[in-house]
């Protein structure tokens, strides 16, 4: 299992929560990790968000023991994911005070698409999802 975050902490446990180990993502920097999902043992995905806003994205291809940066071409700040598998997933995030939500769809591993503006009256920023 794995936990994210202030400071860049991430942590991991590999015996159902007994113990827990923190893992270093280099460069270190201060940034608020809000989520991490994997979808097999080896491939696993970070956001978080910058302390000047915008959001951070990071994965890794060997079961975290490199994490490598990836580009989403928003500067709204990114607050959940979840991947369908190791090419696919879904991001929510937003900004304030604009109030504006986001739906990132992530296609084919480095594609970033805005499939969704949520900037209504009812919507600002979007924590969560559930699939």
């Amino acid at each position: 299992g794995w936990a994210v975050g202030s400071n860049q902490t991430l942590i991991r446990t590999q015996d159902s929560g007994e113990s827990w180990q923190r893992q270093i993502i280099t460069p270190e920097r201060d940034v608020a990790l809000t989520s991490v999902h994997f979808v097999d043992p080896n491939n696993g995905w970070i956001i978080g968000i910058l302390p000047t806003g915008g959001g951070v994205l990071l994965n890794t291809t060997n079961g975290g023991v490199n994490w490598r940066e990836q580009q989403t071409n928003t500067t709204l700040n990114l607050n959940h994911l979840y991947f369908f598998d190791r090419q696919n997933g879904i991001i929510t995030g937003g900004s304030n005070p604009a109030r504006q939500g986001i739906i990132l769809r992530v296609n084919h591993y480095y594609s970033f698409t805005i499939t969704g503006n949520c900037s209504c009256n009812t919507i600002s920023d979007l924590y969560w999802m559930f699939f």
